[in-house]
């Protein structure tokens, strides 16, 4: 049986990103008993996962991925190795038995290892090494100590190619990847960091991406910034720059090539299908926010919950049922509503500010001499913590410098509610445990207050209780409450979100099924695979990964049978790598001399391009030809499909046969050679008295004396001086 956890609200909405050590604790009941101390002794044995946001991963920071398990070692470590790493920035660390509940990292706290690959093709290892067991204090929510449990103790090393791998450096520029449907998206699906979709920077400054061989289909994508989602993206209606909706685009044709552009001074993308540029829809959002709510001094100020509710699961979700009552202390506002608000998939709150309305239970509670109306919500099974709350957002709270807002003080909410279920005397109303909170209902004890450290919301206390067919509560199991008069609706149909995919081997994609009407009472749903060797489908996530090349219908099938809906996956084989070979990495040339690079490329991509690290050094065509500019040495970079060898070229002054002469006497002469000559050659005396110089360098003896003669060659002025004995 799990023990219960409870994260602190702003912490587990970031979950995704970062994974943090959970701590115990649980509410107490109406009668505010007092917590018993415990101590928890930690299993001989564990499971450990490699958890992060790594393409490499089977799984992105999910603990129970079994593909990310650590192998045992006969030394008593854990070992984890992947191989054939692509360059990026990754973070890992690792969790303990399939949860989040122990987890370790780069330091003592838990912290993510972050570190950037600069080489393609490596190889990383993630190892844990055991120390033993430390004792941790457990607190409840408002920081009191009520016992101890031992937990694991051990260190966690990252090694890239078998050394401590380089912190991320920030990108020299910025940089746009395009991020969407695996279909689309060469494979990756919405990763705003993956290399294969980042876009190409032109000379005129705009940036672009071409994909070909697209085939037939519907695809959602937008274009981000710098590797994450909250650097700025676009979105291609040209009116918005930042955290605008996803694009839809429909390709007709198999074999299609789809181009987008990105003009970052237009703030404008733009998106071209078979060189034809189209007029992009732009998906809106399926749900909206009520209207601002007003106060009595008239301010205004946004609900938190969303219109429509969550009646209905999505499809495919298990669900159990929570009951809650609302004391009538908690609607100060005519419009306050009960919510409930969670953020473990599945059907995660997207913000905390984005509550799900309860529905009416048709029932009211008495506590002592308050009667209270009972809601409910038919939420996922698993989602481990829960929050119950009026709808209202409260808003900062005031400082010395922002005033309180319109809500504050008016929102009410429950503190972290655990419906992971309790162990066998983990607390004190169930000394014999409880399994799961289904048809549970949670009573508000109102004097139980905290102060929430971060938001400084206050947050309430209470009690779990069985909920009865009479509309009463205990701690004691028995009758069941019933909805009265809860309508059941009849399925009439399912349909998926995509009915065609292509991805290369190893590529992902996930399958969307929905449930007609939307008011389904069984929206449960089984997935299948003509073809495993092709493509495989996770039963719980809808997740198709491709595993070989050629075709395989993935299927999904209402409860009862009666209705099915069907995707066609296309799996091609893995492209050939590309490489770029020069016939020589160096040459020297004079300042105006030329050197063109023989770059050979193999299942190459578009265009080959050159770049030069010093165009005033050396300067490079879009055809591979290196012209000298002044003295000194630069790299240049040929790139072709992201693969890239470097030509280095050394360029030098050009050079004079002498650069002192002497004549013995009147009419003697000396003709200058120039090594390494571009075009003609200029020559000046500064004394014709002495000597003097013809156009072809010829010099020749006047009288005694000396005299300098300057040469202009390849732009580069060059100096003799001349003597003449008599």
């Amino acid at each position: 049986m799990k023990t219960k956890k409870v994260l602190s609200l702003i912490l587990a909405a970031m979950m995704t990103c970062t994974a943090f050590t959970s701590m115990t604790a649980f509410a107490d009941d109406a009668a505010e008993q007092t917590p018993v101390a415990q101590t928890e002794t930690v299993a001989a044995e564990h499971t450990y996962t490699v958890v992060g946001d790594a393409s490499f991963l089977g799984d992105k920071w999910n603990p129970a991925t079994a593909a990310d398990h650590m192998d045992k070692q006969d030394d008593g470590t854990f070992v984890k190795e992947y191989t054939g790493v692509g360059a990026g920035v990754y973070e890992l660390k690792v969790a303990e038995d399939d949860a989040w509940d122990v987890s370790f990292g780069a330091d003592e706290t838990g912290a993510n290892f972050k570190f950037e690959i600069k080489e393609e093709n490596s190889t990383v290892k993630v190892m844990l090494t055991i120390k033993g067991t430390k004792t941790v204090d457990v607190k409840d929510e408002a920081g009191n100590v009520t016992g101890t449990k031992e937990v694991t103790d051990a260190e966690a090393t990252v090694l890239v190619n078998g050394v401590a791998p380089e912190a991320p450096t920030q990108p020299a520029e910025t940089f746009h990847v395009v991020a969407g449907d695996a279909g689309l998206c060469n494979g990756v699906n919405w990763d705003p960091a993956d290399e294969a979709n980042k876009m190409t920077k032109k000379d005129d400054g705009t940036f672009e991406i071409v994909y070909t061989g697209v085939a037939k289909g519907e695809y959602n994508f937008k274009v981000t910034t710098n590797g994450g989602w909250d650097n700025g993206d676009w979105n291609l209606s040209g009116d918005a720059k930042f955290g605008g909706p996803n694009a839809t685009i429909v390709v007709e044709e198999d074999n299609s090539t789809v181009k987008v552009t990105l003009n970052e001074a237009d703030e404008h993308a733009n998106c071209y299908i078979n060189d034809k540029l189209v007029e992009v829809e732009i998906a809106e959002p399926t749900e909206t926010k009520p209207a601002a709510t007003v106060d009595e001094l008239g301010n205004t100020s946004d609900t938190t919950y969303k219109e429509g509710g969550y009646y209905y699961p999505s499809t495919g979700v298990t669900t159990e049922r929570f009951f809650f009552a609302m004391p009538t202390s908690w609607k100060t506002f005519n419009n306050a509503a009960p919510c409930a608000y969670w953020w473990n998939e599945p059907d995660a709150c997207r913000l905390w500010q984005e509550s799900y309305l309860l529905r009416d239970a048709g029932t009211d509670v008495t506590v002592g001499d308050q009667t209270w109306h009972v809601y409910y919500i038919d939420a996922a099974a698993g989602i481990g913590t829960i929050i119950f709350n009026n709808g209202i957002d409260g808003g900062q709270a005031p400082t010395d410098e922002t005033p309180a807002s319109p809500n504050w003080g008016k929102n009410y909410q429950t503190a972290n509610l655990s419906v992971e279920g309790l162990d066998k005397g983990e607390n004190p109303a169930f000394p014999d445990g409880l399994e799961n909170f289904n048809n549970m209902i949670f009573i508000v004890d109102e004097n139980d207050t905290s102060v929430a450290e971060l938001s400084g919301a206050t947050t309430y206390g209470g009690s779990w209780n069985y909920f009865h067919e009479d509309s009463t509560f205990d701690t004691t199991p028995g009758t069941v409450y019933e909805v009265k008069n809860e309508e059941k609706v009849a399925v009439t149909g399912v349909t998926l979100d995509k009915t065609a995919l292509t991805l290369a081997i190893g590529g992902t994609d996930t399958l969307t099924a929905t449930i007609a009407p939307v008011e389904a009472s069984n929206k449960e749903i089984t997935w299948a695979s003509s073809n495993t060797n092709v493509a495989t489908i996770n039963a719980n996530t809808g997740k198709v990964t491709a595993v070989g090349a050629g075709t395989a219908d993935i299927t999904v099938t209402t409860a009862d049978g009666s209705f099915t809906a069907t995707c066609t996956v296309t799996v091609k084989a893995a492209a050939k790598k590309t490489t770029v070979t020069l016939k020589k990495t160096k040459a020297t040339i004079y300042v105006k001399g030329t050197v063109k690079i023989a770059a050979t490329v193999k299942n190459g991509k578009g265009t080959t391009t050159y770049k030069s690290s010093n165009a005033k050094i050396a300067k490079v065509s879009k055809k591979g030809v290196v012209t000298g500019v002044k003295k000194g040495t630069a790299k240049i970079t040929v790139t072709n499909n992201k693969v890239s060898k470097v030509f280095t070229v050394t360029v030098k002054n050009p050079k004079l046969n002498k650069s002192k002469v002497t004549l013995a006497k009147k009419g003697k002469t000396f003709k200058i050679k120039v090594t390494g000559l571009v075009g003609k050659a200029k020559f000046k005396t500064n004394n014709k008295k002495v000597a003097t110089v013809s156009a072809k360098g010829v010099i020749k003896a006047v009288k005694k004396g000396s005299a300098k003669i300057t040469v202009t060659a390849n732009g580069v002025k060059l100096t003799v001086k001349v003597t003449v004995k008599k």
